[in-house]
């Protein structure tokens, strides 16, 4: 192929530089040489020219490399062409195979403009989720009587006074508001993931798999950049790649997973979510499918197709453009067939995020006159990216490379001047990355891990297991559980003289969500028994007797009701088992 194996392998030789120089081509603007003799340096800015935040080339640039490259034969380019993967993965296979490779490529210079519109989209909706799911609306009767049972994760949390719960609302709208116009971003965006947190830790009742996200979502927004365009009081610079990398990561493992929860019987069967083909979204199937064609090849073969595939469809550029179609059609099919809250919308707010990270620029130039940051009306300069936010490569001759779209003169002048290097990213100086980069990349590699482990961490929290796995909202199994409680009975028994009293099933209670897990049984009979006692009601046993259906089967009884709930031992890393 001409070129030598100990040139190839070398870090510094020549033609790892003219590698470069093919693979990246203007965008890298790597200095190259024909002679193979001396060893070259990397350049200062290699960092920032891979990036596709700022890093324009020159004319002179382009010549150069333009002239470099026609030196090169083409039995050497295609040599070269078998070993480049950054048109499909977005990074070469040896950028992460040391933790400080992988540091240099989680620390490239990005542009935030998504990341900015990501922040913006989110507090507007989660400002519109407080008053919904949060509980605002509702607030008088969620918290404001003090006789009602509520099942925390932690014994010890315990709802405040009514007034207080409503201050603690306002604070978070007060907060939302704040992170929206990216004001004062880390100590809004922390409050709010304090307070959202202990709302949703403070009844297991109300979980499920999507506040469970806005949680998540809002942490990775705390720990990133997104303040560091169109933001109030701050102006605009780079944010580092891995800032992108989390959040696609994130939603990812949204579909992913709740595509490989759905690898369950019931669901491939049909039986999770019957009677959906009657709602008007499907109509259009109608055409061809009977109404149990459509709950079975749409709804649930259907479903398991796209949680499976779509965060696949939206990482690789090709397949991107059908994933925003499926990924948007689902979303606002769901919205009308589910009461879900803001869950629809926040997934077509994240859905762009796999976009360029410079896809709100050429939108917002349409709007010049709506722009007030640096850079305004400028069209973007960022190349078109894949998921990991690094530009698009190409190899081969000069006839088939694609020249990359770019700004010229002032537009080019304004738009470096408009983004201003963060310290947080990696631009190459002096080749080294600091401690704290380094932290950096183990600390999302670890979250990472801790998102693929949690859904399969039933094994250790054996107590949360009933006939089904854990407590409902963590683990992304979204609708593969129905069920219909028939029949619940509520004994007690006096302490004094032993009568046997019977309870309303539904008093002290908001929902019957309780009767599906063993950890809520208990903590309802420790309720129960408090609040009898506030009566002058001492009670010795406390007895309940429920049946329940799963997913269309036939009625069974899911506890022993001859064992006394308050005398019952529980743990959360023992299971729960018959007689108990």
């Amino acid at each position: 192929c001409g070129v030598r194996r100990s040139q190839l392998w070398s870090p510094y030789s020549t033609h790892t530089q003219l590698i470069k120089s093919l693979l990246l081509g203007p965008l890298m603007g790597a200095s190259t040489s024909k002679k193979p003799s001396v060893p070259l340096q990397e350049p200062q800015d290699l960092s920032l020219r891979r990036q596709d935040a700022t890093a324009v080339p020159s004319d002179s640039d382009k010549s150069e490399d333009s002239e470099r490259t026609a030196n090169v034969s083409g039995h050497e380019k295609a040599a070269l062409r078998p070993w480049t993967c950054s048109p499909i993965l977005g990074f070469q296979p040896k950028e992460v195979l040391t933790l400080s490779d992988l540091t240099r490529l989680l620390h490239r210079p990005c542009d935030p403009a998504a990341l900015a519109a990501t922040r913006v989209m989110f507090g507007v909706l989660m400002m519109l989720d407080v008053p919904q799911e949060r509980g605002l609306g509702v607030a008088d009767i969620k918290w404001g009587d003090p006789d009602i049972c509520h099942f925390p994760l932690f014994p010890h949390f315990v709802p405040l006074p009514l007034p207080y719960m409503v201050l603690l609302y306002g604070l978070m709208l007060l907060c939302l508001l704040m992170m929206t116009v990216g004001w004062r971003w880390r100590v809004s965006c922390g409050v709010f993931l304090v307070s959202y947190w202990y709302l949703f830790l403070l009844d297991k009742t109300y979980w499920n798999n999507h506040s469970y996200l806005y949680g998540l979502l809002t942490s990775i927004l705390l720990v990133s950049d997104p303040h560091r365009c169109w933001s109030v009081g701050s102006g605009a610079s780079h944010v580092p790649l891995w800032n992108y990398t989390l959040l696609r990561a994130q939603v990812f493992l949204l579909y992913f997973l709740a595509g490989v929860k759905k690898i369950d019987q019931d669901w491939l069967s049909g039986y999770s979510m019957q009677h959906l083909a009657q709602h008007w979204v499907f109509s259009p199937f109608r055409v061809f499918l009977s109404n149990d064609n459509i709950d079975y090849f749409v709804v649930h073969l259907g479903g398991f197709t796209l949680d499976s595939l779509l965060g696949f469809l939206l990482f690789f550029d090709v397949t991107r453009t059908t994933g925003l179609v499926f990924g948007a059609a689902f979303h606002l099919m769901n919205s009308q067939i589910f009461s879900i809250g803001m869950f629809p919308w926040v997934c077509l707010a994240t859905l762009p995020i796999f976009c360029s990270t410079s896809w709100p620029r050429p939108i917002l130039a349409t709007f010049s006159s709506l722009l007030s940051a640096p850079g305004k009306g400028l069209q973007s300069t960022v190349l078109e990216g894949n998921a990991t936010g690094n530009a698009k490569e190409t190899t081969g001759s000069e006839d088939e490379e694609k020249k990359p779209e770019t700004v010229k003169g002032e537009d080019n002048e304004k738009i470096i001047k408009a983004l201003e290097r963060n310290p947080n990213c990696y631009y190459g100086e002096n080749g080294f990355v600091t401690r704290r980069q380094k932290a950096t990349t183990v600390a999302v590699l670890a979250y990472l891990c801790l998102q693929l482990f949690l859904p399969f961490s039933h094994f250790i929290t054996k107590g949360y297991n009933t006939w089904t796995e854990g407590p409902y909202g963590y683990s992304w199994d979204m609708m593969v559980h129905s069920w219909d409680v028939l029949h619940i009975k509520v004994t007690a028994v006096t302490a004094t003289t032993g009568d046997v009293l019977y309870l309303d099933p539904n008093i002290w209670v908001k929902s019957k969500r309780w009767t599906s897990h063993a950890d809520m049984v208990v903590q309802y009979g420790q309720c129960i028994e408090q609040r009898l006692a506030s009566r002058g009601i001492h009670v010795s046993s406390l007895h309940i007797d429920v049946w329940k259906s799963l997913n269309g089967r036939f009625q069974q009884r899911v506890f022993d009701p001859n064992v006394n709930i308050l005398k019952a031992p529980w743990n959360p890393w023992q299971e729960v088992r018959a007689g108990q």
